[in-house]
């Protein structure tokens, strides 16, 4: 004998579906009604947005892949500058100069927390190399370092990097 299987039927399954639905699209546009009405935040500098030393604190809510940016200045000091980030968002400086140094730009004032982004540019007059971090929150961060013949390393970052990292003006977030 053939097994028959019992008749499968939703009994007010369509009428729930459809609330869940209603509620569905009034939160999401809540939300964004919220977000659309809301005016942007203004981009500040500081512990409280995720600007210097003092906002480090659990870094482990920061997960980021893995960036890298470069920049070759061949006038006076002829040198390759790499800024590189880790999954953590911490973000490194080699100076080619100094083969296999990587230096964590933490140690300078202003370090922004979970770096997801960089770039690196040089100028020629005076030399200098100016480091660019991104934040996950969105904010850009710049710090420019005068470059001399002595390779950069973590005892001479900060003298030649000033006052660190600043955050750039009109960042969006």
């Amino acid at each position: 004998m053939e097994a028959t299987r019992p008749s499968r039927r939703w009994h007010g399954g369509a009428a729930r579906s459809t609330r869940v639905a209603a509620g569905l699209s009034m939160a999401v546009g809540a939300v964004l009604a919220g977000v659309l009405v809301a005016p942007p935040a203004a981009a500040v500098g500081g512990p409280a947005d995720g600007g210097g030393k003092a906002a480090k604190n659990d870094s482990s809510e920061c997960r980021t892949s893995r960036t890298v940016s470069s920049e070759r200045l061949d006038f006076g000091v002829s040198a390759e500058f790499r800024v590189a980030t880790d999954r953590k968002g911490n973000a490194y400086l080699n100076d080619d100069r100094n083969p296999g140094i990587w230096v964590n730009l933490d140690i300078l004032e202003g370090t922004p927390e979970c770096v997801i982004g960089s770039a690196v540019g040089t100028d020629e007059s005076p030399a200098t190399v100016t480091l660019t971090l991104l934040s996950k929150s969105g904010k850009l961060y710049a710090a420019s370092c005068a470059i001399t013949a002595t390779p950069f390393t973590a005892a001479n970052l900060e003298a030649a990097c000033g006052a660190g990292f600043t955050l750039v003006p009109g960042t969006p977030v």
